[in-house]
């Protein structure tokens, strides 16, 4: 057994807006909670991943049984699980399966739903070979996220690891929704910048992230921010018609901070 060094879930203070009056809001507060929900149970995807991945790779003989077939997911009590393990005759077979409560990775032996495995490993399979050529002609490495919707259909997030040599990429970002069998792409929604670009986290600095041809902060972007919230001293989101800070306060807490910019005259919200 291991514990994380970190906690898996960071607790946002009520976000802040400002540069407008309250009857001039043009900034969607509703939309970006939604946003900072889902990138925060990314994050902790990431963690699970990641922790559990080091548990993998110290067993050499058994890591000979993996194709690169992996997923994390939660159960009904809020359980992680991270499986590794690989994918034949149109089924996952597990190697290895490790718990997290409370912070505890356990490996474990106790079932798995295996229609719903099976489904997540599919849906994987299919967009990593639709992401392989942006891949290989970039040479940016990837980080996949799978979950299980209410209507039973699977999603799949795209978006840039942390680099090997330490450079944190940003400017794609690639969400794909599939059937319940995993087998079918129902929905594309892509962002991509024609080019990735990025940041070293050799040295504390203040950043930038360029998103000022979208009109508000994507999933990806809010991602960002809390993936690399410890490696920056500041992380700004530059939209068109927004700047968006994450400030951390004295107690460790988190906190939103969202400036609207003033429009150039003539020129309406959304352009």
């Amino acid at each position: 057994m291991k514990y994380f060094p970190i906690l898996l879930v960071l607790f946002f203070s009520s976000l802040s807006l400002y540069g407008q009056k309250k009857d001039n809001l043009r900034f969607d507060i509703k939309a970006f909670s939604e946003k900072q929900e889902l990138a925060s149970w990314l994050n902790q995807y990431d963690q699970v991943a990641w922790h559990t991945s080091d548990s993998v790779a110290a067993q050499p003989q058994r890591r000979k049984q993996l194709d690169g077939s992996w997923f994390c997911f939660q159960d009904q009590q809020q359980v992680w699980h991270a499986l590794y393990g690989k994918y034949q005759q149109h089924a996952f077979v597990p190697e290895f399966h490790y718990t997290v409560i409370n912070g505890m990775i356990s490996e474990t032996k106790q079932g798995i739903d295996t229609a719903r495995c099976n489904a997540y490993a599919r849906a994987l399979r299919l967009v990593n070979r639709e992401i392989k050529p942006l891949r290989d002609s970039t040479g940016v490495q990837f980080n996949p996220f799978v979950r299980l919707n209410p209507d039973k259909s699977i999603s799949v997030w795209i978006f840039p690891a942390y680099q090997p040599d330490g450079t944190a990429v940003y400017g794609g970002e690639f969400a794909y929704k599939l059937n319940s069998a995993g087998n079918r792409i129902v929905e594309r929604t892509h962002y991509f910048k024609g080019k990735f670009l990025g940041f070293k986290t050799d040295k504390p600095q203040d950043i930038r992230l360029n998103y000022r041809d979208l009109k508000e902060p994507t999933l990806g972007s809010i991602f960002f921010v809390i993936y690399y919230r410890e490696y920056f001293t500041r992380i700004v989101i530059d939209n068109s018609e927004s700047i968006s800070t994450l400030f951390r306060g004295e107690k460790g807490d988190y906190s939103w901070v969202h400036t609207q910019k003033a429009l150039t005259p003539g020129t309406k919200s959304g352009n």
